[in-house]
């Protein structure tokens, strides 16, 4: 659905719109996937946690929504507030980007099952009509650091076990939108995409 960036202010909301009159920007939408339901006075539809739904009224009509949060989004809006679970305000700037950079690199195959293009794919589809994403550079950490896999093994196995919990569709959203969050603690909003395609992908 080419959902814009979590640190974006349209934030969980697509950016094709549904009249078909920007479907050529995004070539893996499929219309034809698309359920619509004609709704009368006194109906009820249940809409269930990450499907996306678009409303229009035929008529002159009242209509009243009710959102209730599903466990997989109370999960984790808990990880959401501590992103970044090692993180010590001590630490210098450099420190942090570094141990962020390799905690997420080691974090997206514990998820996925295996090494993937999910972060380049993810920032393509998320970011490609606001940036172009191959300009965006950042100047990654090449060390290796002593004893860094140990220090992470916890903190992973943590992360790792709450995604694994969820359906893979909530889990790919929630997983982008976790990344996005980490990386901006670790350098800040102006530098998550470089830092995610360069480092981390």
């Amino acid at each position: 659905m080419y959902v814009y960036p979590s640190l974006h202010p349209s934030d969980r909301q697509s950016q094709v719109n549904l009249d078909g009159s920007n479907f050529t920007h995004f070539p893996d939408f499929n219309p034809t996937s698309v359920l619509e339901a004609y709704l009368e006075e006194g109906d009820v539809l249940y809409v269930p946690p990450f499907w996306f739904h678009h409303v229009e009224a035929i008529n002159i009509s009242i209509s009243l929504n009710v959102w209730s949060d599903s466990w997989e989004y109370r999960w984790i809006n808990r990880l959401f507030k501590n992103a970044i679970p090692f993180y010590e305000k001590s630490w210098p700037k450099d420190k942090l980007i570094f141990v962020t950079q390799h905690f997420l690199k080691r974090l997206v195959p514990r998820i996925l099952g295996v090494p993937s293009n999910f972060v380049y794919n993810f920032l393509k589809r998320q970011y490609s009509r606001i940036l172009d994403v191959d300009e965006d550079l950042f100047i990654c950490s090449q060390s290796t650091g002593k004893g860094i896999d140990q220090f992470l093994a916890p903190h992973l196995q943590q992360i790792s076990s709450v995604f694994n919990s969820l359906p893979l569709n909530s889990r790919l959203i929630l997983l982008a939108n976790y990344l996005e969050s980490a990386a901006n603690i670790a350098v800040g909003v102006d530098n998550v995409v470089g830092f995610l395609k360069d480092c981390v992908s």
